[in-house]
């Protein structure tokens, strides 16, 4: 009998480190799947930041043809402005051209 208990014994301690390295390998698995989560939900994160810059890319885009159009539209209000001034002045020469003529008819009358 004195041989069988140390034997149990070493039955019973076999046990618990084979229990032990189970619990080991289970909380690895565990810890392995929560990583696999995490590595998903980062995933994810960056699928969003892309759409976010993709989209942000098109609204600059839209933004630029915006910018350019407005830039377009003020140089034809700026070359309608210098053709007006021209006119003006055009106008202006003409004017004192007829009055210049109209002192020369009232001093030959």
């Amino acid at each position: 009998m004195n041989g069988i208990i140390p034997e149990i014994k070493r039955a019973i301690d076999s046990s618990v480190k084979a229990t032990e390295e189970v619990h080991k390998i289970a909380a690895g698995v565990k810890t392995a799947r929560e990583t696999a989560a995490a590595f998903t939900g980062v995933r994810e994160a960056c699928n969003r930041v892309l759409a976010s810059n993709q989209q942000i890319y098109f609204n600059i885009q839209q933004q630029a043809i915006a910018i350019q159009q407005v830039g377009d539209a003020m140089n034809s209000l700026n070359q309608a402005a210098f053709q007006t001034v021209r006119g003006i002045t055009q106008v202006k020469i003409g004017t004192q051209k007829l009055n210049e003529a109209a002192l020369n008819l009232t001093s030959v009358l």
